[in-house]
């Protein structure tokens, strides 16, 4: 699990595009997923995925010739996110081994540590102008809030699996808490607390549902607000309004590309062109080519028609799972309002898993 180390750039037609490791691995899986799709899940979700992906990929077409002529550029990344999304829903149905489980966790935990330690500034290392991320955890992603939502879907999952299932499960929770805290990511906090007050009013019998962790979770809350007083960096600022002002004004920008492409949208994976082409923005920011909530994303790229058949396809998918990955879902797509996270491919894999491990040992 290299994450973002894990990765090339690739040049084409004077554009850079990033291949990932993962990306290899997704692919190699990508027949498996295709000879079981049918197996694997209901014909309902099924139908509304092939149906979703055809109408992305007409709406791709059709706003990217519209825009940029012969432009076909972002239909290699639908490609991309049509693999992802089907191997994905063949994950669901996977059983995975709790041992593996447990070892792809504590292999977070201990990359989260050890970045912590010596390796929490990113200025020096500063691909694409990314965040410099003082004293932030930020993982192998470079990223606090992708990252932080990866402990998460960790976190959930040996909350939601039966106590004592595997050796060191509890000690396990609390360090992933932890971390949680780390990343200085008021998403997370938000999806957090929502997630502990839903086990509180549903009283589920978990191991977070305890005293000594509300305990300790309140104790985690007052050191990271000491911290946040105490550090420097705009990052840790829990009170910060940078960031809002920054999702604000990103948020009018989609509108004002919504609207006048509001049926269609501009095409898949074209945010990027669209900017550098009718808006002159810098084309070496790394967050050029999407906006941070998912639904923006979604009504610029495929507009109404497109928001349509997601709400369909997600409505189908919503059915399908059971009760405690319902809400996971729905933490997930509250999140996604916020970090592009729908559309990101380490969040999107681990939710999948995710899903797998609660559906098979909860």
């Amino acid at each position: 699990y290299l994450g973002e180390i894990g990765s090339v750039f690739i040049s084409i037609q004077n554009r850079f595009y990033r291949f990932r490791l993962l990306d290899l691995i997704v692919i190699i899986l990508f027949p498996i997923a295709v000879y079981n799709f049918k197996e694997k899940l209901p014909r309902r979700v099924s139908l509304d995925f092939l149906f979703l992906s055809l109408i992305l990929f007409l709406t791709g077409l059709t706003g990217g010739w519209k825009l940029f002529n012969s432009n076909l550029i972002g239909l290699i990344y639908w490609l991309r996110w049509f693999i992802y999304m089907l191997v994905g829903l063949y994950l669901i149905r996977v059983k995975f081994s709790l041992k593996w489980w447990l070892k792809f966790s504590w292999g977070i935990v201990i990359i989260s540590v050890i970045q912590y330690l010596f390796f929490n500034k990113i200025g020096f290392y500063n691909p694409g102008h990314w965040d410099p991320h003082h004293y932030r955890l930020f993982g192998n992603l470079f990223d606090p809030n992708f990252y932080a939502l990866i402990l998460f879907f960790l976190f959930v999952s040996w909350t939601s699996i039966k106590a004592n299932k595997v050796r060191g499960q509890r000690i396990l929770i609390y360090l992933l808490l932890g971390l949680l805290f780390l990343t200085f990511s008021r998403t997370i906090y938000s999806i957090l607390a929502i997630y502990v007050l839903y086990l509180w009013v549903g009283k589920r019998k978990t191991q977070i549902f305890n005293k000594f962790t509300l305990i300790f979770t309140g104790l985690l809350s007052l050191i990271i607000l000491i911290m946040s007083l105490s550090l420097t960096g705009e990052g840790v600022k829990i009170w910060r309004l940078s960031t809002l002002w920054g999702r604000w004004q990103e948020l009018i920008l989609a509108w004002q590309i919504f609207k006048q492409h509001w049926l269609l949208g501009i095409g898949f994976n074209n945010i990027g062109l669209y900017k550098t082409a009718f808006l002159f923005f810098n084309p070496s920011s790394h967050s050029l080519s999407w906006f941070s909530s998912s639904i923006a994303t979604i009504l610029v790229t495929s507009g109404v028609i497109g928001l349509m058949f997601w709400l369909n396809f997600l409505y189908s998918l919503f059915r399908f799972l059971n009760k405690e990955n319902r809400f996971l879902l729905l933490l997930f797509l509250l999140h996604s309002q916020f970090q592009n996270s729908l559309f990101y491919p380490f969040t999107l894999v681990t939710f999948f898993i995710t899903i797998s491990i609660i559906e098979s040992y909860a």
